[in-house]
């Protein structure tokens, strides 16, 4: 377990043995990459833009968690269109404008760079509790300059990398690629072999748990998008702790790190009398 997800555990569970009636707010981050290369049809990019944009609807605006989105688009280069900001209830429509209002520069495509981008958008700001990213693209790129840039987020604390794979796309670059469970979960598989406990997935409604591994999800096509997008987004904000007023995500470890505290709490107690 990294500092990052230590430090949360220890605060979380600290809160539990005192019996508190609440834990205070985590920032989840949750980063999206749109494929606008020449390969995608303007019809289809405003397919894959629309469904972004109304899979926000499925990102709660009160609750235990607060989510923090960034959005990007990518071509030959990666372009920012939303810096990491917090979803409310004031801004959603305006994120979705944002996301609305993006025109197709139809280049080549560099999913590496997308990577590169988002993980960069998130580090400058600070890292959340737990950051997830997430890339749609009917295309690939150089698998070697994918898996590095894969690496390189996963070193930089990103504790989840998963891609919507559309139509075309070259799944086995993107198998090499994801990963999830939290930093230093990426293992460079080496060329042409899927990542350790990374999976295609076929259906939309039965999705892995994105916070203990990655996934490429197979989509038929753009007009397909929409509902894979809203499918994955509702499942990470569910794993998060997101779907319920009361769901706090305990930590892999929680447990025995609980028995520790009660453990260490009844021998205080015992030299005490």
């Amino acid at each position: 377990m990294n500092l990052k997800k230590l430090l949360g555990a220890t605060t979380a569970a600290a809160g539990l043995a005192l019996g508190a009636s609440a834990v205070s707010a985590a920032t989840i981050d949750l980063g999206f990459a749109l494929d606008e290369s020449g390969s995608v049809a303007t019809s289809d990019f405003n397919l894959s833009k629309q469904g972004l944009a109304n899979a926000l609807n499925q990102i709660p605006t009160s609750g235990p968690n607060q989510y923090r989105i960034s959005v990007i688009a990518f071509d030959s280069n990666a372009r920012t269109i939303i810096a990491p900001t917090i979803v409310t209830a004031g801004n959603l429509a305006g994120l979705q404008a944002q996301i609305n209002g993006i025109v197709n520069s139809q280049g080549g495509t560099d999913i590496a760079e997308a990577v590169d981008l988002l993980t960069a958008n998130f580090v400058g700001v600070g890292l959340g509790a737990e950051t997830y990213l997430n890339v749609a693209t009917d295309g690939g790129s150089s698998a070697n300059a994918l898996a590095l840039a894969a690496e390189n987020s996963n070193n930089a604390g990103v504790d989840g990398l998963s891609f919507e794979a559309i139509g075309p796309a070259n799944q086995s670059n993107l198998l090499r690629a994801c990963y999830g469970g939290g930093a230093n979960s990426y293992t460079d598989p080496g060329s042409g072999n899927t990542a350790a406990g990374c999976s295609l997935v076929n259906d939309p409604n039965n999705l892995p748990d994105a916070t203990q591994e990655g996934f490429v999800l197979a989509v038929d096509n753009f007009m397909d998008f929409e509902g894979a997008i809203a499918a994955k987004v509702q499942s990470i904000v569910d794993d998060t702790g997101g779907g319920g007023p009361n769901v706090v995500p305990l930590p892999a470890g929680m447990p025995l790190l609980l028995v520790g505290i009660g453990a260490f709490a009844f021998a205080r107690t015992r030299r005490k009398s």
